[in-house]
């Protein structure tokens, strides 16, 4: 099902081809560096109402304020208006995704704060569901007769927002009630186990499929782009995690399911959570499964975490079979303590002090990484040779092998119902999501891949919608990037995959983030056309000069005219600054969802 265009290539200049979307809904927008919510303007204080406004998720600050002018009297100060438009901060607060003691949703609500069980596992609680928690997050010592002094870890109940600066609350432990600073302040939602914060939905449904928890596990994430929360609860051990859509209205929150119907309203997420951990009750409205417990953070998986020791006995593991072959080595499928792993070792006829060097420089740089879709590194033989590096086993091989199998079993693109082009749609952009999220997570740690390219990602698990799990492997080209600059400058000449690198690296020897961006985007047009390769028979010199020219692969069919726009044909910019960032990469590709591609009959695709 390959693309029928040539793999010669074009002048970088804006596509003449037709708006091809094939019925893929809006076009998405590439987000900007920042995803901070624009300020609100400022508006003239309203009038006091009867009945206190719901205010589920008002925004907070991160320094102490300098406390405006108050009324000793707080009933006289104007309330906030209801319909904040800012959920950034919760998301980007410190404590946001912290697990440390809190009240607990499933307990009594006590009048000090305490803490989770270590299961995470949820129990039914009574309360006033209306009542806003909120933690203090430092001391604060009262300066006027209408403050109260308080301390971290104490349990507070918001009354009124009084204005921009000042909350006025209750401390029902001490029987007081008055102003603190919102900056000292958070609600209970974000210490929760299950508040997960600003993450991806790719990130939702690994945290929440991990094996071994239970059905019902559950997380609900932020969506700052949405201004919108997401419930990802696990109902199946085989099927994707059902995601249930929060949005706010003038009372609080509204629940939808996710056809867009409105489900149910809560005051608060605590009340959400607390009402679909409980048993049906007649009458009640109910999700699909009940919620059992909070999805943990991602870790490994407990067979291999108890071997992460590095340095192993190589008389432990016992080879199966050769599963890959490159330059300088061999993948083998092997037993270690009776568990399937991936061992790469060196060529005996490649024993020299380069490819040893190469060798060890890989390990030492996956003995640093730790990520869902980053490869994991068990263990290393490397007091004998040959060397061994002893990894995670992906069933499913390298993406382009993974690529060319689904090639196969495809029609030819001309054959294809518009149903077959959009899940394969989706299937490429959820693996285009994972590798920019397995590559943020390098960024971030200041390492720069170097050889990205579908034969160094690989395939785990697939799901029952076709979609497997990857991540970015092979690091024997990996490096650290100078602190300052961000870069890596190669002192030495290596053989080097030049159809994937950015021309700027092939000239000048520097390598950074924006390299890799570049190299991505040809893995990009590696998953559009399930595995071809780029540049084909053209030499190393050939290459290097129409790149310099500006020259740029051609639109494969199965991709998106939207897409190849706004993401492909950014990403192989010749200028670096105009590339995105794997940030910005990972929010776009994460936005392509099942909502985004819902495909309308008839429309044409040519």
């Amino acid at each position: 099902m390959g693309p029928k265009h040539s793999h010669h290539e074009k002048k970088e200049k804006k596509s003449s081809n037709n708006n091809k979307n094939f019925g893929l809904g809006e076009r998405p927008k590439m987000p900007p560096e920042s995803d901070l919510p624009p300020a609100l303007p400022a508006k003239p204080p309203p009038a006091r109402p009867t009945a206190l406004p719901q205010i589920p998720f008002p925004a907070h600050d991160h320094k102490p304020p300098v406390p405006p002018p108050r009324r000793a009297d707080s009933s006289l100060a104007p309330p906030v208006p209801a319909h904040s438009n800012s959920f950034s901060d919760l998301s980007r607060h410190p404590s946001a995704t912290s697990t440390k003691s809190a009240p607990s949703l499933c307990s009594p609500r006590p009048h000090s704060s305490s803490s989770h069980s270590n299961s995470g596992s949820l129990q039914c609680m009574h309360g006033d569901p209306e009542e806003k928690m909120l933690i203090v997050e430092s001391r604060f010592l009262a300066q006027t007769r209408d403050e109260i002094s308080v301390e971290e870890g104490d349990v507070l109940y918001l009354i009124e927002q009084s204005n921009s600066e000042w909350w006025y609350v209750s401390n029902k432990n001490r029987q007081v009630k008055g102003h603190v600073p919102k900056s000292h302040v958070v609600f209970a939602e974000v210490r929760e186990p299950w508040f997960a914060g600003n993450i991806s939905s790719i990130m939702a449904e690994q945290r929440v499929m991990q094996p071994g928890l239970p059905l019902g596990t559950f997380l609900i994430r932020e969506n700052i782009k949405k201004g919108t929360f997401v419930l990802t609860v696990r109902t199946s051990d085989y099927e994707p995690p059902k995601a249930y859509t929060i949005y706010r209205n003038h009372n609080g929150l509204e629940m939808r399911d996710t056809n867009g119907t409105v489900i149910i309203n809560f005051s608060s997420l605590l009340q959400l959570v607390k009402h679909f951990s409980c048993e049906k009750q007649p009458g009640e409205v109910q999700i699909y499964t009940k919620l059992t417990r909070a999805a943990p953070r991602l870790e490994e998986h407990a067979e291999y975490a108890t071997m992460r020791r590095w340095q192993v006995n190589r008389n432990e593991v016992k080879m199966v079979k050769t599963i890959g072959s490159g330059q300088f080595g061999e993948v083998h499928l092997a037993k270690w303590r009776s568990i399937d792993v991936a061992v790469k070792m060196l060529k005996p006829d490649q024993m020299k002090q380069l490819a040893n060097t190469q060798f060890l420089e890989e390990a030492k740089t996956l003995t640093k990484l730790m990520h869902p879709n980053v490869i994991c590194l068990l263990a290393v033989c490397a007091i004998d040779q040959p060397f061994l590096i002893i990894t995670e086993y992906m069933k499913n091989g390298s993406l382009l092998a993974w690529l060319h199998a689904l090639a196969k079993k495809l029609p030819d693109f001309l054959l294809m119902n518009q149903e077959t082009v959009t899940k394969n749609v989706m299937i490429g952009a959820s693996i285009a999501a994972q590798v920019a999220a397995g590559m943020d997570y390098l960024s971030a740690n200041q390492i720069v891949h170097r050889d990205l390219a579908a034969r160094n990602v690989l395939v785990g698990e697939i799901s029952s919608n076709g979609i497997p799990s990857v991540k970015v492997a092979d690091f024997g080209l990996a490096r650290k990037t100078d602190k300052s600059s961000r870069n890596y400058v190669m002192k030495t000449d290596n053989d080097m995959p030049v159809k994937w690198m950015a021309p700027e690296a092939f000239r000048d020897q520097i390598f950074n983030q924006k390299t890799d961006v570049r190299s991505y985007g040809i893995l990009l047009w590696e998953i559009g056309t399930l595995g071809k390769t780029p540049y084909r028979g053209w030499d190393v010199e050939r290459t290097f000069e129409r790149l310099e020219d500006g020259f740029v692969l051609l639109r494969p069919d199965m991709v998106p005219e939207y897409v190849y726009e706004d993401a492909f044909r950014l990403c192989v910019h010749l200028d670096p600054s105009k590339r995105p960032t794997f940030d910005r990469l990972l929010k776009y590709f994460d936005g392509i969802n099942s909502d985004s591609l819902t495909a309308s009959k008839g429309v044409s695709r040519h």
